[in-house]
């Protein structure tokens, strides 16, 4: 695992464009029972890659390669996960879970009680499987496109290491 790397979100947003790249946890096994074309279009077309460029710069970021090519990165600001992606050919493997780990180790060194996200439907279960809890539901904009996702945290005990 490395930190994050200048430019690896052109990188990202390249393949991903392409439609087949870096996409949520689940991805496009799963997008189309939870999420209509226009959905993920007015998501993925939303995306301004020079301000991720420059959050993944300023934010505890990591990512996943495999053989040259990144099979997952994440990223946490503060006690937020911002970001947790695993590219499509490297799904249900366990990378999304290691990110998930080391971002929530950084958040309980950081001396955090807990790490909120904003987690769309496909990634949901992923998230309820790892502990974290539905604090709310929410429809947010994008390209005059209603997308829902859900405010979801998890609370650390004092004594939790994940052995990471």
């Amino acid at each position: 695992m490395m930190r994050y790397r200048k430019r690896i979100a052109d990188d990202i947003l390249k393949r991903k464009l392409e439609g087949k790249g870096a996409v949520l946890i689940e991805g496009p096994k799963w997008c189309g029972k939870t999420t209509t074309a226009e959905q993920i279009a007015a998501w993925m077309g939303g995306i301004d890659k020079d301000k991720w460029d420059k959050s993944l710069s300023e934010h505890f970021s990591l990512e996943v390669k495999v053989m040259g090519k990144i099979a997952a990165f994440g990223d946490i600001d503060g006690e937020y996960l911002d970001r947790l992606y695993v590219h499509k050919d490297f799904q249900g493997l366990g990378y999304g879970k290691i990110i998930l780990d080391s971002l929530e180790e950084q958040a309980i060194q950081s001396g955090f009680k807990r790490i909120w996200t904003c987690a769309s439907i496909t990634a949901k279960g992923f998230f309820e499987r790892y502990g974290y809890k539905v604090i709310k539901r929410q429809q947010v904009e994008r390209k005059d496109v209603l997308l829902t996702n859900y405010v979801m945290e998890k609370h650390f005990e004092q004594e939790y290491s994940n052995g990471i």
